[in-house]
């Protein structure tokens, strides 16, 4: 278990060095002429409407979308950068709310297409944590589960009508029940609808290039919790909807993700460990590194 805690420590580490590398010391927030560089270079033409600078190390720049007419802001903040209490100077992060407002937006443009949806089948539309790479959320009544690719298709097209610029192509629509088991998701841009297995394959395909970018998938197996020698205990309860069987006993069964490196196999579980915060694996106690 310990080798879990070192590969995540050092992947966390590496990380850090390479944002330090990329965004260099700067002790200064963005001036509007740069937050205006930002904003055009992500998102296209725009104008400056605002400028707020509530204290030294923050700044808020209010855009207008030059196409559609919407208000986003671009922040600027400067924050001291420690490592187990140890200073290595300051360092600038910009961030903005182009991505959710742009969403807002079209929900309200649209508001005739997407009440179509609502109309016409048993469902209710959420907004997403846009940091998922999910734009809207949509929960079916159990009448309409069997519609779930239909809705998602017909919500994603309407979203990409504005997809002009492509800034919403790396997004989807997910939909699941009202007991908020995942059902599936479609592709804005791709209009490609994925199965919720599909998606959890893909995640855990995206995780295992994350721990070794030469992982080859090779194959799932069905085992139980005893067999990762995982205590009950260390299972993320939280990962699991209400009518999901979450594993909380060493005979309970789990699904074992095969890998090959180099033609030696490592599992991905599929289930969320405690200790880590992500699937657990027993990646580093096969010394692949």
């Amino acid at each position: 278990m310990k080798r879990q805690h070192t590969g995540k420590i050092l992947l966390i580490l590496s990380l850090i060095i390479m944002t330090l590398m990329l965004c260099g010391c700067r002790d200064t927030v963005k001036t509007e002429d740069e937050a205006l560089r930002y904003a055009r270079k992500n998102y296209g033409d725009c104008t400056l409407v605002k400028t707020e600078k509530p204290e030294e190390s923050r700044a808020v720049y209010t855009m207008k979308d030059g196409q559609y007419g919407f208000t986003y802001e671009v922040t600027s903040t400067v924050s001291e950068i420690t490592i187990d209490g140890s200073g290595f100077g300051k360092a600038e992060g910009t961030h903005d709310s182009y991505i959710p407002s742009f969403r807002d937006f079209i929900m309200q443009d649209a508001a005739e297409d997407f009440d179509y949806i609502k109309n016409r089948f048993s469902c209710t539309l959420e907004l997403s944590d846009t940091a998922t790479k999910s734009i809207m959320r949509i929960k079916i009544d159990s009448r309409d589960t069997d519609n779930a690719e239909e809705i998602t298709r017909r919500a994603a097209s309407i979203f990409n009508r504005y997809n002009k610029r492509g800034v919403l192509s790396i997004y989807s629509v997910t939909a699941c029940d009202m007991k908020e088991k995942m059902l599936g998701k479609c592709g804005i841009r791709s209009g490609k609808w994925m199965s919720a297995e599909e998606v959890r394959l893909e995640n855990i395909k995206e995780y295992a290039r994350v721990l070794d970018k030469r992982s080859v998938f090779v194959r799932k197996e069905i085992s139980t919790l005893g067999f990762t020698e995982v205590s009950p205990e260390d299972v993320q309860k939280y990962f699991y909807s209400s009518d999901d069987n979450c594993p909380q006993s060493p005979d309970d069964p789990v699904t074992l993700y095969y890998f090959s490196v180099d033609g030696r196999e490592y599992y991905i579980a599929d289930f969320i460990y405690t200790q880590t915060g992500s699937y657990y694996t027993n990646y580093y106690n096969l010394n692949l590194e």
